[in-house]
Protein backbone atom coordinates (compact mmCIF):
# COMPACT_ATOMS: atom_id res chain seq x y z
CA UNK A 1 0.00 0.00 0.00
CA UNK A 2 2.83 2.39 0.80
CA UNK A 3 4.49 1.84 -2.60
CA UNK A 4 1.16 2.52 -4.33
CA UNK A 5 0.68 5.73 -2.34
CA UNK A 6 4.18 6.89 -3.26
CA UNK A 7 3.47 6.23 -6.95
CA UNK A 8 0.19 8.12 -6.75
CA UNK A 9 1.94 11.07 -5.13
CA UNK A 10 3.75 11.67 -8.42
CA UNK A 11 0.52 11.81 -10.42
CA UNK A 12 -1.95 14.68 -10.61
CA UNK A 13 -5.21 13.28 -9.27
CA UNK A 14 -8.55 14.80 -10.31
CA UNK A 15 -11.80 12.99 -9.56
CA UNK A 16 -15.00 13.93 -11.37
CA UNK A 17 -17.88 13.65 -8.90
CA UNK A 18 -21.58 14.35 -8.55
CA UNK A 19 -20.95 14.88 -4.85
CA UNK A 20 -23.50 12.27 -3.87
CA UNK A 21 -21.79 10.43 -1.03
CA UNK A 22 -22.08 10.12 2.74
CA UNK A 23 -20.81 13.24 4.56
CA UNK A 24 -17.91 11.25 6.01
CA UNK A 25 -16.44 10.45 2.59
CA UNK A 26 -15.18 13.86 1.37
CA UNK A 27 -13.11 14.69 4.48
CA UNK A 28 -11.42 11.26 4.28
CA UNK A 29 -10.58 11.50 0.58
CA UNK A 30 -10.04 15.15 -0.32
CA UNK A 31 -6.45 15.22 0.91
CA UNK A 32 -5.48 12.74 -1.81
CA UNK A 33 -6.54 14.99 -4.68
CA UNK A 34 -4.90 17.94 -6.43
CA UNK A 35 -8.12 19.22 -8.03
CA UNK A 36 -11.78 18.15 -7.99
CA UNK A 37 -14.33 18.38 -10.80
CA UNK A 38 -17.67 18.81 -9.03
CA UNK A 39 -20.83 18.46 -11.08
CA UNK A 40 -23.91 20.49 -10.21
CA UNK A 41 -27.07 19.89 -12.15
CA UNK A 42 -30.09 21.22 -10.34
CA UNK A 43 -30.44 23.86 -7.66
CA UNK A 44 -33.95 22.91 -6.60
CA UNK A 45 -34.26 19.90 -4.30
CA UNK A 46 -37.63 18.79 -5.70
CA UNK A 47 -36.35 19.04 -9.29
CA UNK A 48 -33.24 17.06 -8.37
CA UNK A 49 -35.48 14.38 -6.81
CA UNK A 50 -37.67 14.32 -9.90
CA UNK A 51 -34.88 13.99 -12.45
CA UNK A 52 -32.30 11.93 -10.54
CA UNK A 53 -34.36 10.01 -8.00
CA UNK A 54 -32.51 11.66 -5.09
CA UNK A 55 -32.64 15.03 -3.41
CA UNK A 56 -29.58 17.25 -3.59
CA UNK A 57 -29.15 18.08 0.11
CA UNK A 58 -26.12 15.81 0.53
CA UNK A 59 -24.64 17.02 -2.76
CA UNK A 60 -24.86 20.63 -1.57
CA UNK A 61 -23.51 19.77 1.90
CA UNK A 62 -20.55 17.98 0.31
CA UNK A 63 -19.93 20.98 -1.95
CA UNK A 64 -19.53 23.13 1.17
CA UNK A 65 -17.15 20.53 2.65
CA UNK A 66 -15.10 20.68 -0.56
CA UNK A 67 -15.20 24.48 -0.56
CA UNK A 68 -13.91 24.64 3.03
CA UNK A 69 -11.22 21.98 2.44
CA UNK A 70 -8.85 24.21 0.50
CA UNK A 71 -8.60 21.69 -2.35
CA UNK A 72 -8.95 23.57 -5.68
CA UNK A 73 -12.08 22.69 -7.63
CA UNK A 74 -14.04 23.34 -10.79
CA UNK A 75 -17.82 23.35 -10.94
CA UNK A 76 -19.16 21.53 -14.00
CA UNK A 77 -22.76 22.23 -15.06
CA UNK A 78 -24.22 19.96 -17.74
CA UNK A 79 -26.67 22.07 -19.72
CA UNK A 80 -29.61 19.80 -20.44
CA UNK A 81 -32.22 21.61 -22.56
CA UNK A 82 -35.36 22.62 -20.64
CA UNK A 83 -34.04 20.97 -17.45
CA UNK A 84 -30.77 22.47 -16.29
CA UNK A 85 -30.53 25.40 -18.72
CA UNK A 86 -33.69 27.12 -17.46
CA UNK A 87 -33.55 30.64 -16.07
CA UNK A 88 -34.86 29.39 -12.70
CA UNK A 89 -32.23 26.66 -12.38
CA UNK A 90 -29.30 28.79 -13.53
CA UNK A 91 -30.37 31.53 -11.11
CA UNK A 92 -30.52 28.95 -8.32
CA UNK A 93 -27.05 27.70 -9.20
CA UNK A 94 -25.77 31.29 -9.01
CA UNK A 95 -27.24 31.52 -5.50
CA UNK A 96 -25.46 28.30 -4.53
CA UNK A 97 -22.17 29.63 -5.89
CA UNK A 98 -22.71 32.91 -4.03
CA UNK A 99 -23.05 30.96 -0.79
CA UNK A 100 -19.58 29.46 -1.09
CA UNK A 101 -16.84 31.06 0.95
CA UNK A 102 -14.17 30.28 -1.65
CA UNK A 103 -14.72 30.57 -5.38
CA UNK A 104 -14.19 27.59 -7.65
CA UNK A 105 -11.17 27.95 -9.91
CA UNK A 106 -13.54 27.77 -12.84
CA UNK A 107 -17.14 27.06 -13.78
CA UNK A 108 -17.63 24.84 -16.81
CA UNK A 109 -21.07 25.09 -18.43
CA UNK A 110 -21.04 21.84 -20.44
CA UNK A 111 -22.98 21.46 -23.69
CA UNK A 112 -25.66 18.79 -23.85
CA UNK A 113 -24.30 15.47 -25.08
CA UNK A 114 -26.88 14.10 -27.50
CA UNK A 115 -25.23 10.66 -27.34
CA UNK A 116 -25.93 10.29 -23.61
CA UNK A 117 -28.85 7.98 -24.33
CA UNK A 118 -26.53 5.26 -25.62
CA UNK A 119 -25.65 4.26 -22.08
CA UNK A 120 -29.30 3.52 -21.35
CA UNK A 121 -29.63 1.16 -24.32
CA UNK A 122 -26.66 -0.89 -23.14
CA UNK A 123 -28.41 -1.43 -19.78
CA UNK A 124 -31.77 -2.23 -21.37
CA UNK A 125 -33.31 0.96 -20.00
CA UNK A 126 -35.47 3.56 -21.74
CA UNK A 127 -33.77 6.93 -22.13
CA UNK A 128 -36.13 9.44 -20.46
CA UNK A 129 -34.83 12.39 -22.49
CA UNK A 130 -35.02 10.85 -25.95
CA UNK A 131 -37.50 13.52 -27.07
CA UNK A 132 -35.63 16.41 -25.45
CA UNK A 133 -34.53 19.29 -27.58
CA UNK A 134 -30.84 19.18 -28.49
CA UNK A 135 -30.56 22.95 -28.36
CA UNK A 136 -29.84 24.90 -25.22
CA UNK A 137 -31.62 28.10 -24.24
CA UNK A 138 -28.94 30.55 -25.36
CA UNK A 139 -30.49 33.63 -23.73
CA UNK A 140 -30.44 32.00 -20.29
CA UNK A 141 -26.90 30.77 -20.77
CA UNK A 142 -25.65 34.17 -21.93
CA UNK A 143 -27.18 35.80 -18.82
CA UNK A 144 -25.70 33.07 -16.60
CA UNK A 145 -22.22 33.51 -18.02
CA UNK A 146 -22.46 37.31 -17.75
CA UNK A 147 -23.43 37.00 -14.09
CA UNK A 148 -20.49 34.65 -13.44
CA UNK A 149 -18.14 37.20 -15.03
CA UNK A 150 -19.62 39.99 -12.86
CA UNK A 151 -18.81 37.84 -9.83
CA UNK A 152 -15.24 37.35 -11.11
CA UNK A 153 -15.70 33.61 -11.54
CA UNK A 154 -13.60 32.13 -14.33
CA UNK A 155 -15.40 30.34 -17.12
CA UNK A 156 -14.20 27.53 -19.32
CA UNK A 157 -13.69 28.13 -23.01
CA UNK A 158 -15.98 25.26 -23.99
CA UNK A 159 -18.36 26.58 -26.69
CA UNK A 160 -22.02 25.98 -25.94
CA UNK A 161 -23.63 27.51 -29.02
CA UNK A 162 -24.29 24.15 -30.68
CA UNK A 163 -25.18 20.68 -29.46
CA UNK A 164 -22.14 18.47 -29.23
CA UNK A 165 -21.61 14.83 -29.93
CA UNK A 166 -18.99 14.50 -27.21
CA UNK A 167 -18.26 16.09 -23.93
CA UNK A 168 -14.81 17.35 -23.02
CA UNK A 169 -12.45 14.78 -21.58
CA UNK A 170 -12.16 15.39 -17.86
CA UNK A 171 -9.24 13.15 -17.16
CA UNK A 172 -7.38 10.20 -18.55
CA UNK A 173 -6.89 6.86 -16.84
CA UNK A 174 -3.61 5.10 -17.54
Amino acid sequence: HEACALRLNRLHKTPDTSGYSPPTTPPRLLGFFDLVYYELKLADTAANQRFTGRNNLQILANLHILDESGVPYHIRIPLIPEITDTEKNLSGLLDILAGLRNKPLRVDPLPYNILAGGKYDSYGMAYPLQNASAENNQDNIVRFKAELRKRNINLSLIPISEPTRRTPISYAVF
